[in-house]
């Protein structure tokens, strides 16, 4: 797996969420992926960027980008499938949004467990 940008996160994401609305979809969706390398940056005290992003991060960005999406997806009304691997589910259920909200979550809890939190530590002699 190779460096990916915000493009092919976006790529990624549409695989991920089935029927993303128009209004959600371009510009909207690579601000949402601004914004999740924006957060994983936050939290592991590093400067990630968005046109060479490591393999190391990428799951992260990904989860959380599919979080706000569907979080967005929720606001707009409509309901959507989700596929992750093998676990998909299908419109019609009203909670399939919730649901894949919950699983992203939980699996962007373990990354950044997995990821670690860079502290800075200082010694004062005074």
């Amino acid at each position: 797996m190779g460096n990916m940008n915000t493009g092919s996160i976006v790529a990624e994401v549409s695989k991920r969420i089935d029927n993303i609305p128009s209004a959600l979809s371009g510009t909207s969706m690579n601000n949402d992926v601004d914004r999740a390398i924006a957060h994983v940056e936050e939290y592991t005290g590093l400067s990630i960027g968005s046109t060479a992003i490591p393999p190391k991060y990428q799951n992260a960005i990904i989860y959380k980008t599919c979080i706000d999406v569907m979080t967005a997806i929720k606001a707009f009304g409509s309901d959507g499938g989700i596929s992750l691997g093998d676990f998909s589910t299908n419109r019609g259920t009203g909670d399939n949004l919730a649901n894949g909200i919950q699983v992203y979550t939980e699996l962007l809890k373990m990354e950044k467990t997995i990821l670690g939190k860079n502290f800075h530590y200082y010694k004062s002699n005074s």
